[in-house]
């Protein structure tokens, strides 16, 4: 059957006009930034501790968020996960995707994005780092590509809990320093860290001999966080006082759930995190050791301070990030590298589609095209190039419809655009 048998000739044409929208955007002018909000949250052994009951209170909270990528943490399937795309993430419109999930040997993380700004470039990697797997998130959005990985540390406060966490800070940091240098990375996710003196927080930010994977706060807020009033602005668990469902209590004196980014995405790498957005949501400074709903809440309105505190145990904790216009390619010389990308035609296409590109210096290149689960489905260039044009044909002949994603990658930096076959 065809891709479009079920639609009568309007529809269709209404869908080629919208994925038109999609593949021929409108050219913006030199001055103009996009941004991107990006949120990381715990959501409590989901669906496990009475997740059925919480729909409606993550629905509130997300919402009031309004992230383009969700990062999550304790969340056990995949299941689970096709359960808050489908009522919470897409409860109004279907404007998020979901990345592939990974059962690993404990709770695990999710990543929702909005799929009409990014693209997920590769199928996640799982990093066996002990306790829980550290999900590694490859995307792309606004002409550049980087990496979201999300952790959730072990627990406690024992020596062995913080030797095992610096195990695991470990195994990453040393997987971080294997990636090229300016690369534009985060790590989110539930550190159960008390403090930045702690042995595996030193490790991730510290100054070593390789320095590709150091991580950076991005609001430089170091000092023993654990029930210290000096540091509330940014206490993220707990939201409760009173036991409920499984989750912690104590009130909000613990920053366990901390955004950490590379050093490009803080001095100019084509992304750029932006401090003054960075928050743990729906705190507002004024409920140390309380429930986030107790009173009054100034930062949000009662009912998402209530759904807050239904929730989860734990705070959202968000930033928006700044994405300029794709930045030069270094091949190791100070000469820049320069390439450019066309946008493939015929387009749509079937069942073939010419694809051109050009550089502006030799330099070894890639050029693949993936489905929108991440996958490779073909390698059109995988060689060294000299300066010049070039262009190559991509057979879809084997697929079927649909929307792919090729990807030109030099020197380390890449731009991709979206090719639809249908047939």
């Amino acid at each position: 059957m065809s891709f479009f048998s079920k639609y009568n000739g309007c529809q269709v044409k209404l869908i080629l006009l919208m994925f038109c929208l999609v593949l021929f955007p409108v050219h913006k002018t030199q001055a103009q930034v996009d941004s991107l909000r990006i949120a990381s949250y715990n959501i409590l052994k989901f669906p496990s501790a009475d997740g059925a009951t919480r729909i409606g209170d993550l629905r509130k909270v997300i919402e009031a968020v309004a992230p383009d990528i969700l990062v999550v943490q304790e969340i056990e399937s995949q299941a689970a996960v096709s359960t808050l795309l489908n009522q919470v993430m897409n409860h109004k419109q279907a404007v998020y995707q979901a990345a592939p999930f990974f059962d690993g040997p404990d709770t695990d993380s999710g990543l929702f994005y909005n799929q009409d700004k990014v693209t997920l470039l590769a199928f996640p990697n799982n990093l066996r780092s002990g306790v829980r797997d550290i999900m590694e998130y490859v995307l792309f959005a606004f002409g550049h590509e980087f990496t979201i990985y999300s952790t959730h540390l072990k627990a406690g406060s024992s020596a062995s809990d913080q030797q095992q966490r610096l195990n695991q800070a470990t195994f990453l940091r040393n997987h971080l320093n294997g990636l090229p240098s300016n690369s534009n990375f985060m790590l989110v996710g539930d550190y159960n860290m008390r403090s930045a003196s702690e042995a595996a927080f030193i490790k991730l930010t510290e100054n070593q001999a390789d320095n590709d994977g150091r991580l950076f706060d991005p609001i430089n807020q170091a000092g023993n966080w654990n029930n210290n009033n000096f540091f509330i602005s940014i206490h993220t668990q707990s939201t409760r006082t009173t036991s409920f469902g499984g989750g912690a209590t104590g009130g909000l004196d613990d920053r366990f759930d901390i955004i950490l980014v590379s050093d490009a995405m803080r001095s100019g790498g084509g992304i750029d995190i932006l401090p003054a957005t960075y928050k743990a949501f729906g705190n507002d400074s004024d409920h140390f050791n309380l429930a986030i709903n107790a009173g009054t809440n100034f930062s949000v309105p009662d009912s998402v301070a209530d759904a807050l505190h239904k929730a989860s145990d734990h705070l959202p904790v968000v930033s928006d990030f700044a994405f300029g216009f794709p930045t030069s390619v270094n091949e190791g010389s100070q000469e820049p590298v320069s390439f450019s990308l066309q946008q493939n035609f015929p387009n749509p296409f079937n069942p073939a589609t010419i694809i051109k590109y050009s550089l502006t210096k030799s330099s070894f290149v890639t050029l693949t095209v993936f489905n929108l689960l991440g996958q490779e489905v073909a390698r059109l260039a995988d060689e060294h190039k000299n300066s010049g044009e070039y262009q190559v044909i991509f057979d879809g002949k084997e697929l079927g419809s649909g929307i792919y994603v090729y990807t030109l990658s030099a020197g380390g930096k890449s731009i991709s655009k979206k090719l639809l076959l249908l047939k």
